[in-house]
């Protein structure tokens, strides 16, 4: 392995790998469920090259992708439904 990789190519390649990994679940989960609506939260939701990456390369299959404002309105949508 080189020493001399730029920092960027190294994350970019490591946000392109966990996005390529995420599609693949959902795609599965698609074909099994046939589920199209996916709602995306935590550290994926809040980064934006990831949510950019899979909101166009899920749009191709109709599968819509649905990002929280906030981490904490999941949890809490969550808790409402279940009490």
């Amino acid at each position: 392995m080189k020493k001399n990789h730029k920092v960027e190519d190294i994350i970019f390649t490591l946000f392109y790998t966990i996005s390529r990994i995420i599609i693949k679940i959902i795609l599965n989960t698609y074909i099994e469920y046939e589920i199209d609506d996916i709602l995306i939260t935590g550290g994926v939701a809040a980064n934006s090259h990831i949510r950019k990456f899979l909101i166009d390369k899920l749009s191709r299959y109709k599968i819509n992708v649905f990002f929280p404002y906030k981490k904490n309105f999941v949890q809490i949508m969550l808790w409402g439904f279940h009490t």
